[in-house]
């Protein structure tokens, strides 16, 4: 028998949530280098200055590149805010409010974050080769990271003006994975 691969879900009321942008970028997670967040501060800073979207950066998490993130973020000169992870309840409440969420992570594999951004119709920004997974979902642009943080740039502002006409991507909720998991189980 062929794996039958199963992918995450959210809790139920993260789908009643509507996406409202207020003009910021949001990344949350581990804060390591191999997470990009430094290049996603130049893109954002590149957006700003050429496509005139004046957004912000905020950045939740803990991790050994905090203090070089940091001392970063001042030398671009971008408004930006690294803050500690938050309670649940608050990061989808916080991330429902994101005009993007960026995950230009080396190494990932099925990432939580960016079901829990799609759920609410969040537009997000992944890579290859790990954000393949998500090629099937609306309001999600993959990249590579061989790409210029120019090229990148560019492709998110255009990507932001499409993504406010797609629909939001259904995801599935816990129960539904749930109930697709045990018909997969009993159904060979």
């Amino acid at each position: 028998m062929d794996a039958i691969p199963i992918e995450n879900g959210v809790d139920e009321w993260i789908l009643d949530i509507q996406w409202s942008p207020s003009g910021y970028v949001m990344y949350s997670g581990r804060i390591e280098k191999y997470k990009n967040i430094h290049r996603l501060a130049n893109i954002v800073k590149i957006i700003n200055d050429n496509y005139e979207l004046n957004l912000n950066l905020k950045v939740y998490g803990s991790g050994p590149y905090i203090n070089s993130l940091n001392r970063y973020l001042k030398k671009i000169k971008i408004e930006y805010s690294v803050n500690p992870s938050q309670s649940f309840e608050k990061y989808v409440e916080t991330l429902s409010k994101a005009s993007l969420f960026g995950l230009l992570s080396e190494k990932e594999s099925y990432p939580q974050s960016v079901n829990e951004a799609n759920a609410p119709g969040v537009p997000a920004v992944v890579v290859e080769p790990w954000g393949l997974n998500f090629k099937e979902r609306t309001r999600t642009l993959i990249t590579k990271l061989s790409k210029s943080d120019e090229e990148i740039a560019k492709e998110i502002a255009t990507f932001l003006e499409e993504a406010r006409k797609q629909p939001k991507f259904e995801v599935p909720s816990w129960s539904q994975i749930v109930d697709l998991y045990i018909k997969s189980l009993y159904s060979s």
